[in-house]
């Protein structure tokens, strides 16, 4: 048994058997065990019991996915359907039966706890955050062992978008919409900051932005907070060769996380001021062809001066000071960030409506996946190939690059974008595809043997998800650039395979 119940909303749910056993009527000894999975659809995500073998909207025959069957140990919570899959598990949507309303169900792998003081840990950062109800949090309803190696956290749903879709669709941002989510940001910390939870890996990302349902006003939740206790990285953290721990995604990386120093709260103070910086400027401060680069500008230089996109002087300064490489030298607490973008606002005119980020319907509050690329399974009608291609990481920092190819094979493919499956990646790999291909684009040198020779191009992976096997990754790939002749004979190729029969 992995965890107790503690705290209230807030529940642990130990571990529990997920076979069916067989007894003999007579003797009662076992006669065979069948092992519950769930089941889910590679195409729309579906999941389905155990006993289902094929999509009732698609008819695709199905693929094993979390163990047990839907309805969760607790007989609370039923998954729904796969929303994304990352490097640190996967996201399902799921229903609370006993509420009727949404949830959100993060399936971790068991060994990012690490052991039993881990867990321990973990479980006491999650019970202090129940107390809180803060409003500003994303909250988080149980906390649920699985069998076969999986943790299961199920949040709060919210329907809204993230602050990377807001910035994606409206950079820079005005400075009262700026310091608003600034402001609504460090309220939401400070709570978390109070019981000594700090979250480490503040980024856009697990920033999300809604409506007031009654005033429509702009309102702000804080994802992920209370991660940072879990082995490896759930806060998105890597070992170096010397022990230290270095951020995953370098622009929001404070210099003494690069060091390898100590973090506290004042270490979220600098990721939010990254994150003001950006609102405000329309990029981050510190940018760079390898992570490596931008972790060495986060440690030794200074922030390039907001004076170029003339923000209001208090806002300015408040960033200069959330940015200074000592922390000594920022404001000592989140109380201080959020009084002082409240005080600015307090003397604007007009309030902040929350506004979708586009003209489509607002988005469920999900971790983001890109954009459909041009080959998505839901979208496309393009006929399948079976090409081999090597994916190369460019602007890497180990010389050649040789350990960032990685082989693969061309499923589907159209003038834009690709579909493609990998061979088995490791962790290492699948990291660097997360790294340099989504935090920094256009990072990728494609070749694809056609059958006349080998093109090259040079794009970027919009997205990615585990393929049906369970063990290889489905990319898709965005063509950026291709020599024209190699283009010219591409193209060719598509235009041929399109009028051949069948």
């Amino acid at each position: 048994m992995l965890g107790v119940a503690f705290s209230a909303p807030v529940n642990v749910i130990g571990l529990r058997c997920l076979a069916w056993r067989r007894e003999c009527a007579v003797c009662h000894l076992q006669l065979s065990v069948e092992v519950v999975t769930m089941q889910l659809c590679p195409v729309c995500l579906t999941c389905y019991e155990d006993v289902a073998r094929f999509c009732v909207q698609d008819g695709t025959r199905l693929t094993k996915g979390l163990p047990g069957p839907t309805l969760l140990p607790g007989d609370r919570f039923r998954v729904t359907r796969l929303l994304t899959s990352g490097r640190m598990g996967d996201v399902y949507l799921a229903v609370d039966v006993a509420a009727g309303q949404q949830v959100l169900v993060k399936a971790l792998p068991l060994h990012l706890v690490g052991n039993a003081e881990g867990w321990h840990q973990f479980k006491a950062c999650q019970s202090q955050l129940a107390q809180l109800q803060e409003p500003n949090l994303v909250a988080y309803h149980a906390v649920i062992a699985l069998d076969e190696g999986y943790v299961v956290l199920v949040t709060e749903y919210v329907v809204g978008h993230d602050l990377r879709e807001e910035l994606r669709n409206r950079q820079p941002l005005s400075p009262r919409r700026a310091a608003v989510i600034a402001g609504e940001t460090a309220k939401g910390l400070a709570a978390a900051h109070a019981v000594g939870v700090f979250h480490l890996d503040l980024k856009p990302e697990n920033i999300f932005l809604f409506a007031d349902a009654e005033t429509q006003l702009l309102r702000v939740k804080v994802a992920d907070v209370g991660l940072a206790c879990l082995k490896e990285g759930l806060a998105g953290s890597v070992t170096d060769n010397t022990g230290s721990e270095i951020a995953r995604l370098p622009y929001y990386t404070s210099p003494e996380a690069c060091l390898g120093e100590p973090l506290d709260a004042r270490t979220d103070i600098y990721g939010l001021g990254v994150i003001l910086y950006e609102m405000l400027a329309g990029v981050p401060p510190f940018q760079a062809k390898s992570p490596g680069k931008v972790l060495q500008m986060q440690t030794n230089m200074p922030p390039p001066p907001l004076t170029r996109v003339h923000p209001p002087p208090e806002l300015a300064a408040l960033v200069e000071r959330m940015l200074a490489k000592r922390p000594d030298e920022r404001p000592q607490t989140m109380h201080e960030v959020s009084a002082a973008c409240q005080a600015w606002l307090q003397r604007q005119d007009e309030p902040e409506y929350f506004a979708a980020a586009t003209a489509r319907n607002t988005t469920e509050m999900a971790p983001t996946t890109a954009p459909m690329s041009p080959t998505d399974p839901k979208t496309s009608t393009l006929p399948s190939y079976d090409l081999p291609l090597r994916l190369t990481i460019i602007d890497a920092d180990n010389d050649g690059n040789r350990s960032r190819t990685i082989p693969g094979r061309v499923q589907e493919a159209s003038p834009q974008g690709m579909r493609i499956l990998t061979g088995i990646i490791e962790a290492g790999q699948l990291n660097i595809i997360r790294d340099h291909t989504v935090a920094f684009k256009n990072r990728l040198a494609i070749e694809v043997d056609l059958p006349d020779g080998t093109v090259h191009m040079n794009g970027f992976a919009v997205r990615y998800h585990r393929a049906p096997d369970g063990q290889n990754w489905v990319v898709y790939i965005y063509i950026k650039e291709m020599p024209r002749d190699d283009r010219r004979r591409y193209e060719a190729f598509l235009r041929a395979q399109a009028v051949q029969p069948g």
